[in-house]
């Protein structure tokens, strides 16, 4: 059905989850999303400055992972560009084939306010905010779109 494959090479819902609990977060999963994905949710306890940080995996069987999406947000105010950089930034450098941990960090860093898109290897980088109140990192296979979604 698909002429490419629609992961992100190299990369494995284990391999997240332990490089995610290095920053003291704690996964739960998985749960079907929709007919053939699976999703992890991760989450850290919110710290003194009230900032959440969540991180969502979708993939497949725990070996293969379409996406990363990390979120940090507070209640009621938009996190420090600081704050946003840091947690981001660490989320940038997961390691897959193809992988730049270096180029992919400072280029959170440099656009963590006005945004942007970035392709490093087999993974595209996306930079937004939300609502006000949260930054978001998506990090998606290269041929998710072609591939169907």
């Amino acid at each position: 059905m698909y002429e490419q494959p629609y992961w992100i090479s190299g990369l494995t819902v284990p391999d997240v989850v332990s490089y995610l609990s290095r920053r003291g977060l704690t996964c739960e999963g998985p749960a079907p999303r929709g007919e053939t994905m699976d999703s992890w949710e991760c989450r850290a306890p919110s710290d003194a400055e009230g900032l959440q940080r969540e991180v969502s995996i979708v993939g497949r069987d725990a070996g293969r992972v379409r996406s990363v999406s990390a979120r940090i947000s507070r209640e009621g105010d938009m996190p420090s560009d600081e704050a946003a950089a840091d947690f981001l930034g660490f989320v940038a450098t997961l390691l897959y084939e193809g992988a730049e941990p270096a180029r992919a960090r400072q280029w959170v860093v440099e656009n963590v306010s006005s945004g942007g898109k970035l392709t490093i290897g087999n993974a595209n980088f996306e930079l937004s905010s939300e609502e006000r109140r949260a930054r978001v990192l998506r990090i998606v296979s290269t041929q998710s779109r072609q591939a169907g979604g």
